[in-house]
């Protein structure tokens, strides 16, 4: 079975909404700016009508005066008329503004909302996605999802619709005839572009898929330059980019495909159809005596109002249609299974933690098989074993940041589960094997914490770690932004950057996966030292290659395909010649030549 995660990225998961449910969904987020866009597209709505209609009172002005009919054109009048236009399209130029301020809010709120859940989402979903997918999801899809309730949207769905409405009752005041022969008109433009919506989403979704697939394939080609100039991969590796962009190309042709014969169509029938069609009947009713002929110039420029309002309520299908691939990739990151958390949290007093047959699997390759142990207060712990044997696996489940998909993990008595977990969290600190360090200062970096940052505490952790001296030693000391090379530091260094925010945290149980991966033999023996001079009252739990960092700890278990097959004393484990004595005596001859 596939994980949420490889579903996610393959677009298998289905949040449970239509397209339109997705797009109230997206309203009900920002609903607190729905009052500016209204009042910002009403404005520009009356702006197009008062546009063109005042092109219709001038056609009908003029051809009135050159058939006879008419008076002569009041130059003040219409110049009065223009400068209310100049006004209102003035005013629109604001609205625009006020168009940008809704778009910029909501694509800070859905974006922080995003990177919530996806914070406090299962670990277990979010360690298999990608950071290009979830990368692609807050900016691309976001930032296309936003058409649908910023300027893009108030243009062409409901700006054309109040400019529509307002445009059916003003001919319906001069002559009702005129204004049901508009919308007759507008009613044949939206029945020509109902057929292309569902084509449109079908091509849309395609297309977006795509584009994040050739996103996602350079940010994975980015990360791994090193690798491909390494092995002379590049020729391999252009060959697959131009692949997916090739598809990209193909489907975002498709798409404009649909897209543009859905508009020749439309700009068919609004621009020659429904004029010539309006000329011919008016012809035909003034020539009864039903109306005046110059109430059809009047409504020339107010019929494509009409056109595109009534072609607008249909595009409000094509468009959310269009969108909701985007919006349904925006959504399935804010659904994400988060962690259950009990409001009424139990603390756990740590004195003891049993692993009681505990099984763990990703996806369907089981990694631990009934695994059992008992961790006291102050013992200090190693998971030794080769690569892939389920070692880091073991203490992700120590910190919490998994739960067993059979057995349970027991401390002082109680269950940690869903419910807890985050109040068990509360008592480790856990130094992961992949290090990784944020855009701030080192100080930061250690405390994680802007607030409050206890300097005397940070350069304790940082002696303890074995890094101060580097740390001070640095163009900034404590203040050395973290960001790139420019920092200066080691892959050695930072490792120890990381060991000291893990120290500094003071927590009951220390979680360290390979503290020692970067570290010369020198830095090593230092590490051992500071672990081995930790408090009683702590407890340490580490998974290491390096045998000799943890050959006075209280015990070594030897991990092998997802079970516990040793475990003792290193000089217990030492004397059996099993397992841990070959590990130990391979070791010791390759640190021998």
């Amino acid at each position: 079975m596939n994980s949420m995660a490889e579903k996610l990225r393959r677009g298998g998961v289905a949040v449970r909404n239509g397209d339109f449910r997705l797009y109230r969904r997206l309203v009900r987020k920002t609903k607190k700016y729905i009052p500016l866009f209204t009042a910002c597209t009403l404005v520009n709505g009356f702006a197009m009508f008062l546009i063109f209609s005042s092109v219709g009172v001038l056609l009908q002005t003029i051809f009135s005066h050159v058939t006879g009919e008419g008076d002569i054109v009041d130059v003040g009048e219409v110049g009065l008329y223009l400068l209310v236009i100049c006004i209102f399209a003035f005013a629109g130029a604001f609205a625009t503004t006020g168009f940008t301020y809704i778009e910029e809010k909501s694509r800070i709120l859905i974006r922080t909302e995003m990177m919530n859940s996806y914070f406090k989402s299962d670990e277990r979903v979010v360690s298999e996605l990608s950071s290009s997918e979830v990368l692609n999801r807050i900016n691309i899809d976001l930032n296309a999802g936003l058409n649908l309730i910023g300027n893009y949207m108030s243009s062409w769905i409901f700006q054309p619709v109040v400019s529509g409405i307002i445009s059916v009752g003003f001919l319906m005041a001069v002559n009702w005839m005129i204004a049901l022969l508009c919308i007759l008109c507008g009613v044949l433009n939206a029945a020509v572009l109902k057929m292309s919506a569902e084509k449109i989403k079908k091509s849309s979704a395609k297309m977006v898929s795509d584009k994040n697939s050739a996103v996602g394939f350079l940010a994975d080609c980015i990360e791994g330059a090193s690798e491909i100039r390494t092995f002379r991969a590049s020729d391999m590796f252009r060959r697959m980019l131009a692949n997916r962009l090739d598809d990209y190309r193909d489907d975002t042709a498709s798409y404009h495909k649909y897209e543009g014969a859905r508009s020749a169509a439309m700009i068919f029938i609004a621009d020659c159809f429904s004029i010539v069609l309006l000329i011919l009947l008016g012809a035909f009713l003034a020539g009864r005596g039903l109306i005046d002929f110059s109430v059809i110039m009047l409504a020339l420029p107010l019929v494509d109002q009409i056109d595109e309002g009534i072609i607008a309520i249909m595009n409000m299908q094509v468009f959310v249609k269009r969108y909701s691939p985007n919006l349904k990739r925006i959504f399935e990151v804010m659904d994400l299974p988060i962690e259950q958390k009990d409001d009424n949290q139990i603390d756990f007093d740590f004195n003891n933690m049993y692993f009681e047959e505990v099984s763990f699997s990703y996806g369907d390759r089981l990694v631990l098989d009934r695994v059992s142990f008992r961790i006291q207060r102050g013992d200090k712990i190693a998971f030794v074993g080769e690569s892939g044997s389920g070692k880091s696996t073991i203490v992700k489940l120590i910190a919490g940041l998994y739960l067993p998909d059979s057995g349970r993990i027991t401390a002082d008595g109680r269950v940690v589960n869903g419910e807890n977990v985050t109040a068990w969290r509360q008592h480790i600190a856990y130094m992961p094997q992949d290090i990784f360090m944020f855009d701030a200062d080192v100080k930061t970096n250690i405390a994680l914490n802007l607030n409050e940052q206890d300097m005397d505490k940070v350069k304790k952790a940082a002696a303890d770690a074995g890094v101060a001296d580097t740390i001070e030693a640095a163009y900034s000391g404590y203040a050395t932004r973290l960001s790139g090379k420019e920092s200066g530091f080691s892959g050695g260094q930072l490792q120890r950057i990381s060991l000291a925010r893990t120290l500094y945290q003071d927590r009951d149980i220390l979680v360290i996966d390979e503290p020692t991966s970067a570290l010369d033999p020198e830095r090593s023996e230092i590490l051992k030292q500071k672990l081995e001079s930790i408090p009683k009252e702590r407890t340490v739990i580490a998974v290491t290659h390096r045998l000799n960092l943890t050959q006075n700890f209280d015990c070594i278990y030897v991990v092998k395909n997802g079970k516990i097959v040793e475990a003792g004393s290193h000089n217990h484990l030492k004397s059996t010649g099993k397992i841990y004595s070959g590990m130990w005596e391979l070791q010791q001859a390759k640190d021998e030549m």
